[in-house]
């Protein structure tokens, strides 16, 4: 069995994260990839709103104020 390939995710404010690149890869087979958050929640993502970065990682490109209406104040699973 071969270790999951784990992608950092860098977004708004503080917001960090990670991917799961076995179980939610990013081949355009999907529109939302599921971001596992430090704080042990986790958010569907627009997968445009992913960028990736030179090292591996990618960057959340959705506007804080955005990310906030679409995930308010409710307990993220």
């Amino acid at each position: 069995m071969t270790a999951p390939e784990i992608a950092r995710v860098i977004g708004p404010g503080s917001l960090r994260g990670t991917i799961d690149l076995a179980a939610w890869p990013l081949d355009g087979s999907r529109t939302e990839i599921l971001v596992h958050l430090e704080d042990a929640s986790s958010v569907l993502v627009p997968i445009e709103a992913l960028v990736r970065q030179n090292d591996g990682s990618y960057q959340m490109t959705l506007d804080s104020v955005v990310f906030e209406r679409r995930h308010p104040d409710q307990p993220h699973r």
